[in-house]
């Protein structure tokens, strides 16, 4: 299969299983936490807009970015690396040229 159908697929699959996530969170049972959190690993390893959205949210916001690090520290390693990749990171400022 080629790497850009593949990539497809996964992207289409992460988005899936993403929205049925957020619909499903509504249920007295937790079934879309998971799924929703599946979908969005899948989305943050295929789509640079879903990691500049991720690394968006946790810059913006200090509670998401504290709860997208506890699960960093606990999940397994491929999806630990994945994660990693929405750190966020200090702002270095550039120094003038004289």
């Amino acid at each position: 299969m080629g790497r850009t159908i593949k990539k497809t697929l996964v992207n289409v699959l992460g988005w899936v299983l993403a929205i049925s996530g957020l619909i499903l969170f509504i249920l007295p049972l937790p079934f879309g936490i998971p799924l929703f959190a599946v979908g969005l690993v899948m989305l943050i390893s295929t789509s640079k807009t879903a990691r500049r959205g991720v690394l968006y949210l946790r810059t913006r916001f200090e509670r998401v970015d504290r709860l997208f690090t506890l699960v960093e520290t606990n999940v397994p390693g491929p999806t630990r690396t994945i994660l990693r990749k929405t750190r966020r990171r200090s702002l270095k400022r550039r120094q003038p040229v004289s």
